[in-house]
């Protein structure tokens, strides 16, 4: 299984990993990701404001070059589910811990909470830690992170390099995928001048994280923000978690 030893040694036995068994350890990673009722937590949690997500890290539904009309939003299926975890050898589930904390803008201890839910539904055996963030990054930074899952809510990034800088084995902290897809693709689009050549091979990370289901896709959320009636327009940046687009507000009648 993936991994940089200069960086972080996997639980090559964690049930989601199985390195002597690598499709056994993909059944039990599509098992957790179609025990997940996204459209329900979008719903419930978010109360509508958001979008189902396409793909992991770089897919954002209002740029379209970074969605591709071939792929289809996750699926909910929780007996399928069940399916996968006999399939990866727990037909009875295995123990994880839910590591939640506070999130800002959006309610990630209620969205952690579901899925843990969720998952218990299917036979996982959750456990939960509630912390601060600073918590969770001590364990990041001393890769101490096995059989750990967390909610991550990550701004967007208009040039995928940006984002994918937060992601890549030999950053101090963040959250590290260790999947040779982005290594190969930020090696490839920090380089490249052409814009529509950057976002293809862009596609092509987020289309190989999906399909190998590393990163449980959830949903974009939107930021809301009140304006009075004094403010007669205002075009904010698409996709940025901070109040922007200042040039652009005009006043109301």
């Amino acid at each position: 299984y993936w991994g940089d030893l200069e960086c972080c040694v996997l639980d090559e036995d964690a049930p989601w990993i199985q390195a002597d068994d690598l499709e056994a350890g993909k059944a039990i990673r599509e098992a957790l990701s179609l025990a997940v009722d996204r459209e329900l937590i979008l719903e419930t949690i978010l109360k509508g404001r958001g979008e189902l997500a396409y793909g992991p890290l770089l897919q954002y539904n209002a740029n379209p070059d970074l969605v591709d009309p071939s792929w289809e939003l996750p699926e909910y299926n929780p007996d399928l589910a069940r399916e996968k975890l006999a399939e990866g050898g727990y037909p009875d589930g295995f123990p994880i811990e839910m590591f939640m904390y506070e999130g800002g803008e959006t309610d990630l201890p209620s969205i952690a909470e579901a899925i843990a839910g969720m998952w218990e539904e299917i036979g996982i055996d959750v456990a939960r830690t509630q912390a601060d963030e600073d918590v969770l990054d001590a364990r990041l930074d001393e890769a101490d992170t096995a059989g750990l899952a967390w909610v991550k809510l990550a701004g967007y990034s208009a040039e995928p390099a940006l984002e994918l800088g937060r992601y890549l084995e030999r950053r101090d902290r963040d959250h590290k995928f260790l999947h040779p897809a982005l290594e190969a693709g930020y090696e490839e689009i920090v380089v490249q001048p052409d814009r529509d050549v950057r976002f293809e091979a862009t596609r092509e990370m987020i289309a190989a994280l999906k399909d190998d289901t590393i990163v449980i896709t959830l949903f974009t959320a939107d930021m809301v923000f009140v304006a009075g009636p004094r403010v007669g327009s205002w075009d904010p940046i698409p996709g940025l978690n901070a109040f922007s687009g200042f040039e652009t507000i005009t006043p109301g009648e």
